[in-house]
């Protein structure tokens, strides 16, 4: 079976949909079929299906978050309505194992965006799991790899979990660790670290959003930085219980704790008593706000963070 089928322009509402025709977009044909066939599967309303094709605009990956997160479709229905509108095969995720070595041929960026990842290797060509394995993401995807690709389908919430699951922080924050100068900041002492650069692009900017993003990605639901005798220990809290995740050098904390505070509206000069604040940053597009205290230990502040992520606050 083909891999993209050629479909004729319509402007024709699926039998029962009331109000007329979808909002035209690039992919809105594509999106109407799926609709059809969720709500032949009982999985969707007609009413629901109407005002998913309006708020999506002809963006599949949009138009199945909406019927999945919002209208309640089975996603294992949804993922084989996407196979069989655009002639691929599904594949049960449940019996897939993360290949973090595999996901890396895509770039994170380009995974995100097109919710793709790599799930496996046949003959030298990449298996990707898709929610929308359209024309312009094959086209786009080929161009960052320059691989062959064997698509198959999935709904986007699963996608993303595996890409959550494939690309982790480690590697960037060892990367980010090295940048700084350890011997002369950890010399230099508290006060004078204290000033430290807010442009996006120092490496104590990209390294909190990276323990911030990575925790995100754990589902913790605290991050805690605390100073030891002769290191830094990162600890997240994941279905209540404290992890270790990360450790880094000394004379990393110094820096890291006064970006936090400076972030948090936080006296960074104050070092002995607690302090509380916050703040609210995007990671991985999602909105999230942070809580952040800091209490004053034998090695130095320790920092306590607890996460909110708007997307998950749901009843």
């Amino acid at each position: 079976m083909a891999l993209f089928r050629s479909k004729e322009a319509t402007t024709s509402t699926p039998s029962g949909v009331p109000g007329g025709a979808s909002t035209p977009g690039r992919d809105s044909a594509e999106c109407m079929r799926i609709g059809q066939l969720l709500i032949d599967t009982e999985q969707l309303s007609a009413e629901h299906l109407a005002t998913a094709l309006k708020e999506a605009g002809g963006d599949v990956v949009q138009f199945v978050d909406i019927a999945t997160g919002r209208f309640g479709a089975g996603r294992v229905e949804t993922a084989t309505a996407i196979a069989e509108v655009f002639g691929v095969q599904t594949v049960d995720t449940r019996s897939l194992e993360v290949q973090p070595a595999l996901a890396a041929a895509v770039p994170e960026s380009v995974a995100r965006h097109h919710c793709v990842v790599a799930v496996g290797e046949r003959d030298g060509t990449l298996v990707m799991l898709s929610a929308a394995p359209t024309a312009g993401t094959d086209a786009a995807v080929r161009a960052a790899i320059k691989r062959p690709i064997t698509w198959m389908a999935s709904d986007p919430a699963t996608i993303r979990t595996i890409i959550d699951r494939s690309y982790r922080a480690d590697a960037d924050i060892d990367r980010l660790v090295q940048a700084f100068d350890q011997p002369q900041i950890h010399h230099r002492g508290l006060d004078q670290t204290s000033e430290i650069d807010l442009d996006d692009q120092a490496p104590v900017v990209q390294l909190v959003n990276r323990v911030v993003g990575q925790a995100l990605r754990d589902r913790a639901s605290d991050i805690h930085i605390e100073p030891l005798d002769d290191r830094v220990r990162i600890r997240f809290r994941i279905d209540g219980h404290l992890v270790e995740s990360f450790t880094m050098p000394m004379g990393v904390h110094a820096p890291l704790t006064s970006r936090l505070k400076i972030m948090s509206g936080m006296n960074i000069v104050e070092k002995r008593r607690p302090q509380d604040g916050q703040f609210s940053t995007v990671v991985d597009g999602r909105d999230v706000d942070v809580r952040v205290g800091s209490v004053s230990t034998v090695f130095g502040e320790k920092i306590v963070m607890r996460i909110l992520d708007k997307q998950r606050s749901m009843i």
